[in-house]
């Protein structure tokens, strides 16, 4: 590669670092090779993809699917599918039984982490919800109304994006049934862009029947909450198990608060419920703005490093700019959790919000699990910073390594 050629690519690459100073940025992820195409998989090649790591879950309070994320063992599934217990069974597709234990719940967003014990797992791989478009194909996978059988495969398309208050969900015209819950819906890549959730339509004695509308939660909302739920975290929404791992913050109240009956006191409380909700809805208001920031840098960066492959002449090339490709691909990754971690605290914000506008929301004993998941989230965010300084910082080090006459 000529002088000219890589002033080019530093002015390419570096040219980012200008806008991109001071950015909060996170911990990187598997991400797929930004100059390889993904191949589009067919449907038997989608099911011996994921088929594997799609599990049957069994309680003492009920059934339902889950998917295998890692070959450590560790479980992702609806927190309803393990409702009031702290153990499973859990059989893979090929038969093999375990027992799992639950590490951790988030009763609010409704999803688990399970464990079992083992190694060498068949594991699924997550995609990008925040990609999906409607009309998109989409395939379930799980365990249709309890049946331990061969996992089931139904295929769809996405119908639209529905929100329940301030919650999105993917709907689908894949087919959701009870025991589905927990289970992957994955794109034609095979990848995971949702947890199979609920189906809602007319029953007959718990039997949904004729038209139905089935919904997954965009996997982009759990991917930030999976860290924590490994580590124990758990968040209750049943009030006589309410707690959480998140600390409390010295502005919020020590416990729910009861308006006196007199006007001054009712005044008094209705004016301090709207200041918090101003609060949180600044705050919504300030994630939105930095998630929409990462999502320009991110797009930028993914293109800077296609311009660099490009410029890039032979073998000697590819070895002489492997670092600062490296480099860059790891501080995009970082970028991209960045707004992983923006939706989670978007979305527990918008929950905690939702709460503080019921009528008995203020005073209600949940209202604690509300504020700990919200600031929980933000104080995430908030840490995840440093990791990204690094990442820019190593990024930056290798720009400098290449500039000419150095």
């Amino acid at each position: 590669m000529n002088i000219l050629t890589t002033k080019l690519a530093l002015i390419i690459l570096g040219g980012l670092i200008l806008i991109s100073g001071g950015v909060v940025a996170y911990k990187t992820l598997d991400l797929p090779e930004i100059t390889n195409r993904q191949k589009v998989l067919s449907n038997t090649e989608i099911v011996a993809a994921v088929k594997p790591a799609t599990v049957y879950i069994e309680t003492t309070e009920g059934v339902g699917s889950g998917m295998i994320i890692d070959a450590e063992g560790y479980i992702l599934t609806n927190a309803h599918v393990v409702a009031g217990v702290s153990t499973a069974k859990v059989k893979l597709s090929d038969g093999q039984l375990y027992s799992a234990e639950v590490k951790g719940r988030d009763e609010i967003i409704d999803i688990a982490i399970l464990k079992i014990s083992g190694q060498n797992f068949p594991f699924v791989k997550f995609g990008d919800s925040d990609v999906i478009a409607q009309g998109n194909n989409v395939f379930t996978l799980g365990y249709p109304f309890g049946l331990e059988g061969d996992v089931s495969f139904k295929e769809g398309t996405i119908s639209r994006r529905i929100s329940d208050g301030d919650v999105t969900f993917l709907e689908t015209s894949a087919e959701i049934h009870p025991g589905n819950s927990g289970g992957p819906l994955v794109n034609h890549f095979g990848e995971v862009v949702g947890i199979n959730s609920a189906g809602f339509g007319e029953s007959i004695e718990g039997v949904t029947i004729g038209e139905t509308i089935k919904l997954a939660i965009p996997i982009n909302v759990a991917k930030g909450l999976i860290a924590d739920l490994k580590n124990g975290r758990e968040i209750f929404i049943d009030e006589k198990q309410t707690q959480s791992t998140s600390q409390q913050k010295p502005s919020q109240p020590s416990s729910p608060q009861t308006p006196a009956k007199s006007d001054d006191s009712v005044r008094e409380a209705t004016k301090k419920i709207l200041e918090i909700v101003a609060g949180y809805n600044n705050q919504i208001f300030a994630l939105q703005e930095a998630k929409q920031k990462f999502q320009q840098q991110v797009t930028q960066l993914e293109n800077n490093i296609q311009q660099v492959y490009l410029l890039m002449d032979g073998i000697e090339d590819e070895a002489r700019y492997a670092p600062l490709t490296s480099a860059a691909k790891d501080y995009l990754a970082s970028l991209r959790q960045s707004v992983t971690y923006c939706d989670t605290a978007i979305y527990s914000s918008k929950k905690l919000v939702e709460f503080l506008s019921l009528p008995d929301g203020y005073n209600s004993a949940k209202l604690q699990v509300y504020y700990d998941a919200a600031d929980g989230d933000w104080d995430t965010l908030m840490k995840f910073g440093d990791v990204v300084a690094v990442k820019y910082q190593l990024y930056q080090n290798e720009v400098a390594k290449l500039k000419p006459g150095q």
